[in-house]
């Protein structure tokens, strides 16, 4: 043996082992490379090559029905949120197998496809057989965590705002921010800084000497220099408009934390025991924050700083008075007792209720009143994301979500809409509606009416008519018992959710305040009613009246999985307006009036929300 190579070790291993039936290896460097793994990962490689070099295998099944795999992915992904193996299973053998079988054609017992069928109507795939198909379409079961939606990163609207918001960040915002270093060049070699970031810098001469500007952010050594020369981190641009004063930009979001939120996985001992865990997730507290890169998470406010906020607030009223007198029950200030920029809210109908736009806005106005009296040297710009208190719509604004297919209803009346560009407002249909005009959108009583009625039609439901003999008595809503006791003085809970209809109309009936109200059926008539999405669209020639019929709030294609007909579907048709998609949100209107801008950050981002407010929670 010590006069053999290793080589022949390897092959004199094969030889032995193949008395026992052993083939897997024939050749000695088979041997050798299994041995470097062993010795390394402690692990022999799998025997199959596609599976030790990382590539995935095809399922037999899959190759035999390919139309399988595509159908059960798509099952996965439309029910991942509630996916089982004992759901799987149920689709494989209920929806699956029969559907493959009734699309098999061949009459070949001996081909693949009968062969695999006739052993499924004897033994049908079991659970485990079922999550092993899954597992080879890439799917995989792990540890839940915190996630966000991107399905929507590519779609036009997103681009458009994505490349827009992002422009406007880097070239018009940042050069106003305290985000920036000058050096002179003779200076940059004792910093010992790479050619490479000489060239990112921008070059200019002040008094015959060479200056190069960086942003803070390209090298650790500005970010020392700035944080420790500045009080917030850096300098103004040099390219910056000088007319405008430094800029502060702050991001907004919510977190919910929950007191016995644990791990999805915990240790286990060798007997078995575990620690005990509460049934429920315990107390809930939310948090609502701004956060700026001068100012940090939770601007801290000291108490002479909030004496002299406090100050400025005496006798003022909220610009949203119906948001304060919700929240704080009356639409004047109240004095600050802590810094509104980190503020505590416990969600629950026992408790502060739950978390609205009005809870938002109150927090937004009492924040901008800190900053217009402690930074009045500085404007400042407030990022939000898209969720729905922060979204809504200025009041009567343009809102899709406020309107109905037709006129009438329960819909909002929204403001008068000017028609101040063609493209992305007008369609390519006929239309009443030109460059410079205003549309209405309450029917007047010099209208035609609706476009899709006959001229007897539009006559005959211009007015509201009452059926005969059609009275009927009814309850008072619970909103309808509450105004009208806040009317009459009576003392109530600011939240409508903090008191019950019983207890409403008990109070009522203390009042003499009758808690039914008899009304007859009425047929609404045109006149006067919010015209709806329909006549909108079509007064702006989005509608093709050939087939006014095929119109739907969301026109679906059954031959095409229920796919949404994009140019058959009023609502996106409305949605996709440039009016309408840029329509102000009450949070903008409020800002207005406080000199302060607030923008919306493009969706699915939430790696750019809020100045990377995300990464702080």
């Amino acid at each position: 043996m010590p006069f053999n190579t290793w080589n022949d070790c390897c092959q004199q291993a094969i030889d032995e082992l193949s008395v026992f039936g052993f083939t897997l290896a024939t050749n000695s460097r088979t041997i050798a490379t299994w041995n470097q793994s062993f010795r390394k990962l402690a692990l022999f490689p799998h025997p199959n090559p596609l599976v030790a070099s990382g590539l995935a295998v095809e399922n037999p099944v899959f190759a035999i029905f390919p139309e399988a795999k595509t159908k059960l992915i798509a099952f996965a992904r439309e029910n991942l949120e509630t996916l089982s193996v004992d759901s799987l299973h149920v689709f494989v053998n209920d929806e699956l197998i029969p559907h493959l079988i009734s699309r098999s054609t061949s009459d070949d017992d001996d081909a693949p496809t009968r062969k695999m069928i006739r052993r499924w109507q004897v033994k049908p795939p079991s659970p485990v057989t079922a999550w092993r198909w899954l597992h080879s379409c890439g799917f995989s079961y792990n540890a839940a965590k915190k996630s966000f939606y991107v399905d929507g990163h590519e779609r036009a609207e997103n681009r458009m705002h994505r490349k827009q918001f992002v422009m406007t960040f880097l070239t018009k915002w940042e050069p106003r921010c305290h985000r920036w270093i000058q050096v002179q060049m003779e200076d940059l070699p004792a910093m010992k800084l790479s050619v490479e970031s000489i060239r990112s810098g921008y070059s200019y001469e002040v008094d015959g000497k060479e200056m190069v500007e960086f942003h803070v952010d390209d090298n650790d050594i500005f970010m020392d220099k700035a944080n420790s020369a500045t009080r917030f981190g850096g300098w103004l641009s040099v390219r910056r408009d000088q007319t405008l004063k430094p800029l502060i930009i702050w991001g907004q979001d919510e977190c919910a934390f929950q007191q016995h939120r644990y791990s999805p996985k915990q240790w286990v001992g060798p007997d078995g025991t575990r620690a005990i865990l509460p049934k429920s997730d315990g107390y809930l507290m939310m948090v609502s924050a701004f956060q700026s890169r001068e100012l940090g998470f939770g601007w801290k406010l000291t108490d002479e700083e909030l004496e002299l906020v406090n100050r400025k607030r005496l006798n003022e009223q909220y610009v949203d008075t119906e948001a304060a007198v919700e929240i704080t029950g009356k639409s004047s200030k109240d004095r600050l007792l802590s810094t509104p920029f980190f503020r505590v809210f416990d969600p629950g109908q026992s408790y502060d209720g739950y978390w609205s736009y009005s809870h938002m806005a109150v927090q937004t106005e009492d924040c901008m009143d800190c900053l217009k009296v402690l930074l009045p040297g500085f404007d400042h710009v407030l990022l939000f994301d898209y969720s729905s208190g922060h979204s809504k719509k200025r009041v009567n604004g343009l809102d899709a979500n406020a309107m109905s297919k037709s006129y009438g209803g329960a819909q909002s009346r929204l403001r008068p809409a000017p028609i101040y560009q063609e493209e992305g407002i007008l369609g390519s249909f006929p239309r009443k509606l030109s460059v410079g005009d205003v549309q209405e959108m309450v029917f007047k009583e010099t209208d035609d009416g609706p476009f899709w009625m006959s001229p007897t039609e539009r006559q005959a439901k211009r007015f509201d008519t009452t059926r005969e003999n059609t009275e009927e008595t009814r309850e008072k809503t619970k909103a309808a018992l509450y105004d009208e006791l806040s009317e009459k003085g009576v003392s109530l809970p600011k939240h409508k959710n903090k008191i019950t209809k019983a207890a409403l109309k008990a109070l009522a009936d203390a009042q003499n305040i009758p808690t039914t109200v008899t009304t007859g059926k009425v047929d609404e008539g045109w006149v006067g009613k919010a015209k709806g999405m329909f006549q909108v669209l079509w007064e702006r020639g989005w509608i093709d009246e050939s087939k006014w019929k095929d119109y739907r709030l969301l026109a679906r294609d059954p031959d095409d999985d229920d796919r949404i007909i994009e140019s058959l579907s009023l609502k996106f048709l409305i949605e996709s307006c440039h009016d309408f998609q840029n329509e102000v949100t009450q949070l903008q209107t409020i800002a207005n009036a406080y000199g302060v801008k607030v923008e919306m950050t493009p969706k699915y981002h939430a790696e750019i929300a809020g100045c990377g407010i995300e990464y702080s929670w």
